[in-house]
């Protein structure tokens, strides 16, 4: 860093700016992911433990004609974890793109700066 801000001085200092100033926020999106995910394991549990329990007991659920019953169960569990599921990769998508967009925008408002400064001319480094 240091050898960043002697060459191109103190506009060195808005790309990390920039980049320490997402940094809440990129945590913030990483505690959403992890919500996320405990959610979606949550329902996962549930519904390997309904179908362990279908399993088991085959015998009664084909006796008294269940099926139907507990196919809309295990229906109903596995939209709601395909829902979680979803919010969970648009979660990681957008993390993944913070990650690689904020370097170049970072580098970007440095040489803006930069330019800016030198009223106009052409950089030279």
């Amino acid at each position: 860093m240091g050898l960043l801000v002697y060459t191109l001085g103190v506009s060195a200092l808005v790309g990390l700016g920039i980049l320490l100033g997402v940094a809440p926020f990129q945590g913030w999106l990483f505690g959403k992911l992890m919500a996320y995910r405990g959610t979606q394991e949550k329902i996962v549990d549930q519904r390997v433990r309904l179908l362990t329990e279908i399993i088991n007991n085959i015998r009664a659920v084909k006796l008294y004609a269940y099926e139907t019953f507990f196919g809309h169960k295990v229906t109903e569990l596995r939209s709601q974890e395909l829902a979680k599921l979803k919010g969970f990769g648009l979660m990681h998508a957008l993390i993944n793109s913070t990650f690689y967009f904020l370097p170049i925008l970072a580098a970007v408002c440095k040489y803006n700066v930069i330019y800016c400064s030198h009223n106009g001319c052409l950089l030279t480094v």
